[in-house]
């Protein structure tokens, strides 16, 4: 086991379009964010979650890294990364024993009937949960494909880092967004990431995942949708969806009227994830809020509508919930795209153990 150098560690979110980096140091008992950065990558370089260009890759990589002057420096060079959500698989599990000896044979017979990859294909990491009354093990199962694994773990390296894990996108971004929650808490909270390339929503029950998915709806497709309806550039498509958004009165209501069918199709969608959770996980419990991240969730009034048309409470999640800025402030609409990588760099303040 290889215990995590806290202050020597940053964590990087590689996404289809950015990098974003973010280090965190502790101070007087008070997380720290003292290094936040993000750098666009050129179109072609990942596609589909599939890194189409490796050597660019790792120079951008290694860019971010470096960073513009000397006193921008990242203490040292050990990293917390991410995979693409839609690439990888997390899943609650029950097994048939309480006997924790047993566990890891058991998974390995339970994997197939869950995951559509061969053993062999695949890498795969498991946390135990509380068990409950029933005398059974519930794990939380996470995999990934070899290969994709493998060609991430290639780039960072090739950059001159040190990869300490690699994490499934969920779990960073429901540690930057949920307080912890205390061993008798049962809410259940879900998130959903409202990225450029791909929207994810994630159901949480006392702060540890239990399900994900990923649904057909992305800020890019919004962006889309609003530039060629109402024949404006991309640029100003995106800034409408801040200044005007799903408001009626802003813009004559204009941008509403334009994505009612895109939005009529999310809503649709996370009615029928939450029906699958309710219907297909022993002892759920009822949803008691949703939490709204990712550069979507700064479209004006997109808490409002989800929440009249869900009948659910919905909040614009909080990225500083368990940490705060050293510096000079960020605008909140900046710091929702960041939930992922300050999810990544709080894990290091853990001091959790890596095999």
């Amino acid at each position: 086991m290889l215990t995590i150098p806290e202050q020597n560690l940053f964590g990087l979110d590689i996404s289809q379009s950015k990098l974003r980096l973010v280090q965190i140091r502790t101070k007087h008992r008070r997380k720290m964010i003292t290094a936040l950065r993000e750098l666009r990558l050129p179109n072609g370089i990942i596609v589909d979650g599939e890194i189409a260009d490796p050597k660019q890759l790792s120079q951008m990589v290694a860019t971010i890294y470096r960073g513009k002057e000397l006193r921008d420096r990242i203490a040292g060079n050990g990293v917390i990364s991410v995979l693409p959500e839609s690439k990888t698989f997390m899943k609650l599990i029950t097994l048939p024993t309480s006997e924790a000896a047993q566990v890891e044979t058991l998974l390995r017979d339970e994997i197939p009937r869950h995951i559509p990859l061969p053993l062999e294909e695949i890498y795969y990491d498991w946390q135990p949960l509380p068990n409950g009354a029933d005398g059974k093990t519930h794990v939380l199962l996470g995999v990934a494909p070899k290969h994709l694994v493998d060609g991430y773990l290639a780039v960072l390296r090739a950059a001159g880092l040190l990869p300490f894990a690699l994490e499934i996108e969920a779990a960073p971004i429901a540690r930057c967004l949920l307080k912890d929650a205390a061993a008798d808490d049962q809410t259940v909270t879900v998130i959903i990431d409202m990225g450029a390339a791909r929207t994810g929503l994630m159901v949480a029950r006392s702060g540890v995942i239990q399900f994900t998915v990923s649904l057909p709806v992305s800020g890019d497709r919004i962006t889309h949708t609003i530039s060629e309806t109402l024949k404006i550039s991309g640029q100003e498509a995106e800034e409408a969806k801040i200044v005007c958004g799903l408001d009626s009165e802003r813009c004559q209501g204009a941008l509403k009227k334009v994505l009612y069918a895109t939005f009529d199709d999310l809503v649709k969608k996370i009615e029928s994830s939450l029906d699958f959770y309710r219907d297909n996980f022993a002892d759920a419990k009822p949803v008691g809020d949703i939490l709204l991240t990712g550069g979507g969730a700064n479209f004006l009034n997109v808490d409002q509508i989800l929440a009249e048309r869900l009948q659910l409470p919905v909040h614009i999640g909080n990225p500083l919930t368990n940490v705060q800025l050293a510096k000079a402030s960020v605008p909140a609409t900046t710091l929702q795209s960041y939930a992922t990588a300050i999810g990544l760099a709080l894990r290091s303040t853990h001091r959790e153990a890596v095999i």
